[in-house]
């Protein structure tokens, strides 16, 4: 992986899908590169929603969904999408 955007979601899942998918415009000519959305324990059926949606949009491949423990704020959130990435763009939707 060469190019992670690390995307965290809190409560704004209409917000950040919009955010991933105009992501995932811009990285389509940039080979090795992918999504990691964060879930950030909003406890308001986001993390399904995100399950339903990147399944539906076919995104299963550029788009890793992980859901965090929980809420420990912006900065705990792209630490858990950070993890494995080489390089990383930030985006707070």
């Amino acid at each position: 992986m060469k190019l992670l955007v690390v995307v965290i979601n809190y409560r704004t899942p209409e917000l950040t899908l919009r955010a991933v998918e105009s992501a995932l415009r811009e990285l389509d000519g940039i080979p090795e590169s992918a999504i990691a959305l964060v879930e950030n324990d909003s406890r308001d059926g986001s993390y399904e929603r995100f399950e339903d949606e990147i399944a539906a949009r076919g995104w299963g491949k550029r788009v890793r969904l992980s859901k965090s423990p929980c809420n420990g704020g912006f900065s705990y959130g792209v630490n858990q999408g950070v993890l494995k990435a080489t390089h990383t763009v930030i985006s707070n939707a």
